[in-house]
């Protein structure tokens, strides 16, 4: 018979390898609405700015449920995210293209859910204006949990660097640990800042 704190330990490692699973399953799912907005984008359809936003919020959202995987909230809010914008992007891709088009999308999308997407990781390095080679990067969406002053007060604490991108997005940049750090720190404030 199995002592509990055998039994205990199973349950840990299964629950971290269930975490890791939604980790890339949210990652593949994130890249693929990507691609198909910029394909839908291509193709002539008008994308709402609003959607996009949404897009850049949940990648953000991912980071942070990367550092801390535990968060139900942020796992909760990835999953509302992303689902919203599947379901309006199949909305816009059936209304401007026909269904056979949408249901392309579906497929797509319905594959990257399950693990079958050949998209790369939606963390890699892209060019940044301003930014050092070499350096790694995230974009920060600021709002009432956060302000930017809050914000780069943070980063410069965890020794990154920071600039603003326009009204409510700044450049974290610096140390790939150290910018993990920050996330973990992030996502530790604004969960005090939501329970109360």
């Amino acid at each position: 018979m199995k002592s509990n704190k055998f039994i205990v330990n199973e349950v840990i490692e299964t629950l971290d390898k269930w975490v890791i699973l939604y980790l890339v399953g949210y990652a593949a799912l994130w890249k693929m609405l990507d691609v198909l907005i910029t394909e839908f984008k291509r193709r002539g359809g008008a994308v709402p700015q609003e959607l996009i936003e949404e897009l850049r919020t949940s990648k953000s959202m991912i980071s942070i449920l990367d550092a801390d995987p535990s968060s139900i909230d942020t796992i909760t809010e990835v999953e509302i995210l992303l689902g919203k914008i599947e379901s309006t992007l199949l909305y816009l891709a059936e209304a401007d293209f026909g269904k056979e088009y949408a249901n392309e999308y579906s497929k797509r999308i319905i594959d990257a859910r399950a693990g079958f997407s050949d998209q790369d990781n939606i963390f890699s390095p892209r060019f940044v204006t301003g930014i050092p080679r070499g350096m790694d990067w995230i974009r920060f969406k600021t709002d009432d949990n956060m302000n930017r002053t809050e914000v780069e007060e943070l980063a410069h604490n965890f020794g990154l660097l920071s600039r603003q991108q326009d009204n409510d997005s700044v450049i974290i940049y610096g140390d790939k640990e150290k910018i993990r750090e920050f996330i973990q720190r992030v996502a530790e404030k604004i969960g005090k800042t939501k329970k109360k």
